[in-house]
């Protein structure tokens, strides 16, 4: 494109959700552990699956959902969404088609192979799951478990939301990443709060 050569406005990225799912752009709730950024989360991905203001965002767009929990296994996973489902009322209809979900271990997007880093299985494994169910928007819950890579190590975590911010460009969906705070005091708004140096790359949600 040639900046500067063609009239008009340029076009919005588009919104699904709120402020909170925006297409083609990485996102990530940060907040230390144990205190329900994932529980707030699944309920903004149940939103854009139900088409539902569940959280109390407006929802622009209906979007197909793929959740993957690297920490939870199968049954918690299904624990957390059936509360949620009876809570709200949401039948298993109601996300047929919309909702998908796994729980992968020791799969990494990112990883270091012959002394280098580099993008691992998983990058490629989400490619394709992306092609095939249609996806708007994936979530990658936590942050932390996605790579191999070391966390204070600047360049390492701008490797992996390099590889996140691309793969949300190139297949023109929302990619979103809760993230764990570093331990200590909290100071609200503070960007630095981010475990590790990770918290240099990751926009907050």
């Amino acid at each position: 494109m040639e900046c500067g050569q063609k009239g008009g406005k340029a076009a919005a990225p588009g919104m699904a959700a709120g402020k909170s799912v925006l297409p083609r752009l990485l996102g990530g709730l940060q907040a230390p552990g144990a205190t329900g950024k994932s529980a707030v989360r699944m309920l903004q991905y149940l939103s854009l699956a139900t088409g539902r203001e569940l959280s109390g965002e407006h929802v622009f767009k209906r979007g197909r959902v793929l959740l993957l929990s690297l920490e939870d296994d199968d049954d918690e996973l299904g624990r957390r969404l059936e509360a949620a489902q009876m809570h709200y009322d949401i039948s298993p209809d109601d996300l047929d088609g919309w909702l998908f979900c796994a729980t992968p271990k020791g799969i990494k997007l990112a990883e270091i192979r012959d002394g280098s880093r580099q993008a691992g299985q998983l990058d490629a494994m989400l490619r394709e799951a992306i092609d095939r169910l249609q996806i708007d928007l994936l979530a990658l819950d936590p942050f932390i478990k996605l790579h191999a890579l070391e966390e204070n190590d600047n360049g390492a975590m701008d490797f992996v939301c390099d590889l996140l911010v691309k793969l949300a460009i190139e297949k023109r969906t929302a990619v979103d990443a809760p993230h764990h705070t570093k331990k200590g005091l909290q100071v609200a708004g503070d960007p630095d709060a981010g475990r590790g140096r990770a918290r240099r790359g990751m926009p907050a949600g």
